[in-house]
């Protein structure tokens, strides 16, 4: 009737860690594949980001080189 605390121990280990360590490691397996579909993606749209900001640096640069160039001739 008495249970001593080894005898606790090793029955709680066998009723719950044990299904609980084979989870856990099923989804680390899961998680493994899913961080590196994340990585790819977020890697394709900096990619397309980074297009995006260089396009918008060089539209500007060129509006503002052709203001520049249009109040310099009409002052001459």
């Amino acid at each position: 009737m008495y249970q001593s605390v080894k005898e606790k121990t090793k029955a709680l280990a066998t009723r719950v860690v044990a299904p609980v360590v084979a989870l856990s490691i099923v989804g680390v397996s899961a998680a493994h594949a899913t961080i590196g579909e994340d990585i790819t993606a977020a890697f394709a749209s900096g990619s397309i980001n980074l297009g995006l900001a260089a396009a918008g640096v060089i539209s500007m640069v060129a509006v503002v080189t052709g203001i520049g160039f249009i109040v310099s001739m009409l002052r001459k």
